[in-house]
């Protein structure tokens, strides 16, 4: 009975504090980053969704779903950080990755990432194209694009808006405007994560052989009972 009561305070705190600011459209895209452990804490917390995302964050998106694919542990990626204004491991762990490369060099040489600095769209394209190149996609693509702004797009972007654009991955903000330089809330940068994921065939891992007890919802939240705690996957 007890254990009873503590489920039915977990699935009401989930609701009533994980999701009670996200947009409409976005209720079911935050239940499934949850569910499939796409995003951080941080990331997560209710009061910011409709915070815009900078590239630290994306960045720290970026590879978290390069771990959640190779199905491996984000601390098992290198950490080598060669950027000067940022001391962010998981910065660190993307440029190692091949995710970023940075936005420059300052007067004395030192390599720049603008973590601070808000992420664009065609940044985030660029991000996202290259989890998959790491993971040994193929992002080749054909083509041009035909948006009224297709002359903002930076020409080190274009293959990689060209390549998410015609993948559904990003698309416009109307049939004739791309608005390459338009920067995205976490919870826009969550759902594109949530949509690749499930695109390019990323599959939850399977929880076996586990001594503790399991309860599966129908709308995917796993919540695991230990002796001495209560985790919500």
């Amino acid at each position: 009975m007890k254990r009873l009561i503590i489920f039915i305070l977990c699935i009401a705190n989930i609701f009533s504090f994980v999701y009670a600011d996200a947009s409409n459209w976005a209720d079911e895209t935050m239940k499934e980053a949850l569910y499939y452990r796409l995003s951080t804490d941080e990331l997560l917390k209710k009061e910011y969704f409709q915070k815009p995302i900078t590239r630290q964050e994306f960045a720290e998106l970026s590879v978290i779903l390069y771990a959640r694919k190779k199905n491996i542990k984000v601390s098992d990626i290198n950490e080598y950080n060669p950027f000067y204004d940022s001391d962010s491991k998981m910065v660190a762990k993307a440029y190692n990755l091949n995710i970023v490369k940075g936005t420059g060099k300052d007067s004395e040489g030192r390599k720049l990432f603008s973590p601070n600095n808000l992420v664009t769209r065609q940044e985030m394209a660029v991000m996202i194209v290259n989890v998959l190149r790491a993971l040994d996609y193929d992002t080749s693509t054909k083509g041009t694009l035909a948006f009224k702004d297709n002359s903002q797009i930076a020409s080190w972007a274009y293959n990689e808006i060209l390549f998410a654009n015609k993948n559904g991955i990003i698309n416009g903000f109307s049939k004739d405007i791309l608005a390459p330089l338009n920067n995205a809330t976490r919870e826009q940068a969550i759902a594109i994560m949530v949509r690749v994921f499930k695109k390019y065939d990323f599959m939850e891992k399977d929880i076996t052989n586990s001594s503790v007890m399991r309860f599966k919802k129908k709308d995917k939240y796993l919540i695991t009972f230990s002796e001495d705690s209560i985790k919500i996957r």
